[in-house]
């Protein structure tokens, strides 16, 4: 029925509910009929690109029905995916309804307890959005900090990654009133007993790009991970950890040169030991030291 004889009569029998019909099948448990249907959405959306819009409304409604309780997780990862590819293939104008969408149904995801199951497809949308309008990156920031997942630590692995996600797009000029508690949050999770946590803290601080942004403006805090990194190289009882701190240590070095964090080697005040060795040769062989300076 869905070929190229009849486009019209599949048009209309799409137009007729059956297109949210068939969207709405996304929620089934079986891996192999959503990959079917995933198949299905996507030939209809390349053929029909009026059909998107009854795919929209599909979306919108299940996303909403997840953030409300009424529907399992099924189905949520297969919706983002399709539209992240209307986003980025759609040819109007990004608008005030976009903007909507991503605060209104992206974000309660990306602050749900289920963040970590859909966060790569989240992670896609929510950049993509931000390339659009930087001022969302600075409400999700803004968002992140208030609502940081204290007892989910996959939650806060997904976090910490989408801090380097935000100043990647925007720089770190337009985040600069969350920075501080920023930082605090990755520091925190550098000292983390939870390995997971503390290597993906430990995973950003290797990023000589994302520490650089912060060096001019923000060296004390560059300064306050660097000691912390340096303090689970030393302590944790993680090997993988440990490793990832040394490796953190190197980097952000590398990242920060000007602000000095390995600070140089004392030279040791050998002058009144050496003065103290010349003297006594001196005595032994008869001569006498002229102009000799006290020791400080």
């Amino acid at each position: 029925m869905l070929t190229d004889c009849y486009p019209r009569v599949s048009v209309k029998w799409l137009e007729e509910k059956n297109a949210e019909n068939i969207f709405y099948n996304l929620l089934s448990p079986d891996p192999r009929e959503v990959a079917i249907i995933e198949s299905l959405v996507l030939y209809i959306f390349k053929c029909w690109s009026e059909i998107s819009v009854l795919f929209i409304k599909a979306a919108t409604t299940i996303i909403q029905n997840f953030i409300d309780g009424f529907h399992t997780f099924y189905g949520i990862n297969s919706v983002l995916k399709f539209l992240d590819l209307y986003f980025r293939t759609c040819q109007s104008k990004w608008d005030e309804s976009m903007n909507t969408m991503v605060l209104t149904k992206f974000l309660p995801i990306f602050l749900s307890n289920f963040a970590y199951k859909y966060y790569p497809s989240l992670n896609r949308i929510l950049s993509y959005a931000y390339s659009k309008n930087d001022n969302l990156a600075v409400q999700v920031m803004s968002k992140m900090i208030r609502c940081w997942p204290i007892t989910c630590s996959s939650n806060i692995v997904c976090f910490i990654h989408h801090f380097s996600s935000i100043v990647t797009l925007v720089g770190p000029v337009k985040i600069a009133p969350y920075v501080t508690t920023m930082f605090t949050r990755i520091i925190e999770s550098v000292k983390s007993d939870n390995q997971k946590v503390a290597v993906s803290a430990l995973t950003i601080s290797c990023n000589v790009t994302f520490i650089f942004e912060f060096v001019t403006k923000f060296s004390p805090l560059v300064r306050a991970l660097y000691a912390a990194a340096e303090e689970t190289a030393a302590n944790h009882w993680s090997e993988e950890a440990r490793s990832a701190a040394k490796q953190a240590l190197i980097s952000i070095n590398n990242a920060a040169l000007q602000i000095k964090l390995v600070s140089p080697p004392v030279p040791q005040n050998d002058k009144p030991e050496k003065l103290s060795s010349w003297r006594s040769l001196s005595q032994q062989f008869g001569i006498e030291l002229i102009g000799t300076v006290p020791a400080c």
